[in-house]
């Protein structure tokens, strides 16, 4: 009977993303064909925590033995989320013990490379990449059953966190008017948007609210206007 393998923690990797309300990073991880193989000739293991952390464990005797300066460890970030795409800046990133790149591999999102010679140098054992979210203009198209002659309306947010432009009436396709309004600024896109938008029409006699949960856009909503780095949502009133 063979003798049973003990495994220890060799290095820690933590994917997170400011986009996502949990800091989690939604991806898959696995190592190229190259790096799978370099792997199992040192007796190492990829193995995800249930808190979404990796580790790269290997037996106890051999894992100090991964010091090949030539060595780097490419793993695959395959996305669990297809917002992946639009709510993260383009780009790599990283330091002397990993980078962070872009991939043309079919259905893999990055790359992430380890520099073993840097991290053993290093006595490194955590690593952490932080991916950046993206700013986007945000459109709100406001469209009205009915059109009465003289309508006026505006757009507040319940803390004033971002300023917004005044009415324009617009005709997109199947659309005879719609009302736009946009955001002065570009806000960083959250999965939780802190933003809260309300709807007024504008009297003589005073404003009535119209909804107070005028929905943000989503992030793969791109502006029908072709406005440069604006989303929109569209609301039916």
């Amino acid at each position: 009977m063979g003798r049973m393998k003990t495994y220890s923690a060799w290095l820690s990797i933590h994917l997170r993303h400011e986009y996502y309300a949990d800091g989690r990073c939604p991806v898959s991880v696995a190592p190229d064909a190259q790096t799978a193989r370099y792997l199992a000739r040192f007796g190492m293991v990829l193995r995800r925590h249930p808190d979404g952390v990796y580790l790269i464990a290997g037996e106890r005797f051999r894992a100090e033995e991964l010091t090949d300066e030539t060595a780097h460890l490419r793993f695959e970030l395959r996305p669990q989320d297809e917002r992946l795409y639009y709510v993260t800046q383009a780009g790599g990133g990283g330091d002397e013990a990993f980078a962070l790149n872009d991939s043309p591999a079919p259905a893999v999102w990055k790359a992430l490379e380890l520099n073993t010679a840097a991290i053993a140098a290093g006595k490194q054992r955590e690593i952490t990449v932080n991916m950046q979210g993206v700013e986007k203009y945000c459109e709100y198209l406001c469209i009205p059953k009915y059109n009465p002659a003289g309508l006026r309306l505006k757009m507040t947010e319940e803390k004033n966190r971002t300023g917004l432009t005044e009415a324009e009436p617009v005709s997109l396709p199947g659309i005879p008017v719609a009302y736009r309004f946009a955001t002065l600024e570009k806000v960083k896109l959250r999965q939780n948007s802190a933003l809260r938008m309300s709807l007024w029409e504008v009297r003589e006699g005073g404003e009535r609210e119209i909804s107070k949960a005028v929905p943000n856009p989503q992030p793969d909503q791109l502006s029908p206007m072709r406005t440069p780095e604006t989303i929109a949502s569209f609301f039916y009133f």
